[in-house]
């Protein structure tokens, strides 16, 4: 066996970076983890910090908020979407095409533009620009729309044949991620998201 791997990188330094990169990533997940009653400090009324009188240890956000009774107005619309990011932008716009009445929420310090990543596909920009790569993510609720159906949805199946197939015809890479922190609402109802391996 030659001492170096290809690009001249050892194995010692390789398997240093690999250690390096575990420590990192231990170090990351342990940021993660829910605070526990031991953690969580000051008590109100029988309950711990993560909101339970148990000491089970909970995210911030399984802990209900204090109800709003401020409400200046109300809005009648078929599709609430919460966050304007560009997941959320792109799902608004999926239902607005299909006719829906949709209210986008976002909460920021100050105001905020999208729309960088809309109108790629088919757009002379992309020419202009000699962009032969497009990352995009795989919706899970686009295609199993409740997270555990029996069936994929053909309809989201079709969104992403076409994608990928304009792709090819333009000489465009596809860079897909498979999870783009999106989850079916059904799953966290069902089984608490994440927390269950039944998700």
């Amino acid at each position: 066996m030659t001492k170096s791997l290809k690009g001249g990188l050892s194995r010692r330094a390789f398997l240093g970076l690999g250690a390096t990169a575990a420590v990192a990533a231990g170090a990351g997940l342990a940021g993660c983890a829910p605070a526990t009653s031991a953690d969580s400090g000051a008590k109100t009324s029988g309950e711990d910090a993560s909101g339970t009188a148990s000491g089970e240890a909970r995210y911030a956000w399984e802990v209900a908020p204090e109800p709003i009774t401020d409400i200046a107005s109300t809005v009648d619309t078929d599709i609430l979407v919460i966050g304007a990011g560009l997941a959320g932008c792109a799902c608004a716009a999926a239902a607005a095409e299909k006719g829906g009445k949709v209210t986008v929420v976002e909460k920021t310090s100050s105001w905020n533009g999208r729309g960088g990543g809309f109108g790629a596909i088919n757009s002379h920009y992309m020419d202009e620009l000699g962009i032969k790569v497009l990352r995009t993510s795989i919706n899970w609720a686009r295609i199993y729309p409740h997270g555990d159906d029996p069936v994929p949805n053909e309809e989201g199946l079709r969104f992403y044949i076409d994608l990928f197939d304009e792709c090819h015809r333009r000489g465009i890479k596809v860079f897909a991620t498979i999870l783009h922190y999106n989850i079916p609402v059904d799953l966290v109802l069902k089984y608490g998201g994440w927390k269950s391996r039944k998700t």
